[in-house]
């Protein structure tokens, strides 16, 4: 495929797009600005077709500036130009397109690519992937602003100045994004392309003294978010299904969006899986609920589709997505549901994991039980839920011996 002219490699992507169901105004939108990058081509004599040429004319037919934010149509450009690279190298399109923040380092556009084969080649989850990107877009953008623009200048007080801008953030997200800084200096290291002392920045990581408490919904609250869901919609159908294995079992995101059909066990009225955190296996019952849930998707709701996951996108083409899509899924509904935002909590999949441990924490569930629906290994991981169960903390308290005075 990579010795197609450009306008081969034109009509193989309008093609393509015909074959995998796209609506015909996203392929006329599609069409629209690769005929203009036609006449382009044509203009400057160039005869096939470079990624690196696609941005020369985004750039100077569009006059976008990527050094400022994006607009919508900005980045649909830059989709539009990275789709016919990746029809040209690889046949298909990817399930998405992490370098398109509505900024990026132009100067550092090759590490982008670089680092992402590197991740996929040491087999991190797309959600991984997309959370390490961002982190090094976001020290990319710091390094552009500061007047780096080759990365073989980068010193440690660059890093260090860049640390400075993380202050206001909280002590866990900042400690995430360390270890995620360590793994990018690590890899520019590894491809000789700073010096070799980077690497040892940060050779650990402090972690907080005590562990942060969970973010936790009552049993109310969880009813009210799940009935404000209008399951009549095929959207909504995938959202109820979604919501009620987080909340009901207790399964974590990266779980619900890699669990495949064949893992649901009908006749036995068990989900069945390998837990993608931990790699160990569990066995979850199939509630009344969830199965039901889950056959009105299946059969109402769910794309035609050879795929094994149980759920897909919901626009062509049909794939089963990334895990970020269900980011922002618990925070839709809680708006729905007017669930107050007091006190502060978490609105990912992931606090209704917690939920679920505090609620059965406070019909008095033995711990080996909870542990064992939650999947981990030991009681003390479990443990972290009684801190949020002032009931239970309340039993455990040691009664003060009175001492007169």
């Amino acid at each position: 495929m990579q010795n197609m002219t450009l306008p081969q490699l034109v009509d193989q992507s309008i093609q393509y797009l015909k074959a995998h169901e796209y609506s015909q105004h996203t392929i006329l939108c599609h069409s629209y600005v690769w005929n203009s990058l036609l006449r382009y081509a044509k203009e400057k004599g160039v005869q096939y077709y470079t990624l690196d040429f696609g941005m020369e004319f985004i750039v100077d037919h569009y006059g976008v500036n990527l050094d400022l934010k994006l607009s919508q149509f900005h980045v649909a450009l830059l989709r539009y130009i990275r789709i016919l690279d990746d029809i040209q190298q690889l046949g298909q399109t990817r399930k998405q397109y992490i370098c398109f923040s509505p900024k990026i380092a132009r100067h550092y556009f090759n590490i982008y690519e670089l680092y992402e084969e590197r991740l996929k080649e040491h087999g991190f989850s797309s959600g991984t992937i997309a959370s390490k990107i961002r982190v090094l877009n976001n020290l990319l953008l710091f390094l552009e602003k500061s007047g780096v623009t080759n990365i073989s200048r980068l010193k440690p007080a660059h890093i260090f100045a860049y640390l400075e801008t993380l202050k206001s953030y909280a002590g866990s997200t900042r400690e995430t994004i360390l270890y995620a800084l360590r793994d990018i200096l690590r890899f520019l290291v590894s491809e000789g392309l700073t010096e070799q002392r980077l690497a040892d920045l940060f050779p650990t990581i402090s972690t907080h003294s005590e562990d942060p408490i969970p973010s936790v919904y009552s049993t109310d609250e969880i009813a009210k978010i799940l009935n404000s869901i209008d399951t009549e919609g095929r959207v909504e159908k995938r959202d109820y299904a979604v919501l009620l294995l987080a909340a009901r079992l207790g399964m974590r995101a990266g779980d619900i969006h890699k669990l495949r059909i064949d893992q649901i066990k009908w006749s036995n009225d068990s989900i069945e899986y390998v837990q993608q955190k931990t790699n160990t296996p569990i066995v979850l019952p199939l509630l009344k609920d969830v199965k039901l849930a889950l056959l009105d998707y299946l059969k109402n709701s769910r794309p035609a589709s050879d795929l094994p996951q149980v759920f897909l996108t919901t626009k062509a083409p049909y794939t089963n997505g990334v895990v970020d899509m269900y980011y922002n899924l618990l925070q839709k509904y809680l708006k729905l549901a007017h669930v107050e935002g007091k006190p502060v909590r978490k609105k990912g999949l992931h606090a209704l994991r917690h939920s679920l441990a505090s609620n059965l924490l406070a019909k008095n569930t033995p711990m080996p039980v909870i542990t064992g629906i939650l999947g981990h290994k030991q009681s003390d991981t479990t443990s972290l839920y009684l801190k949020i169960d002032l009931n239970q903390l309340r039993l455990l308290a040691l009664e003060v011996p009175y001492a007169e005075r």
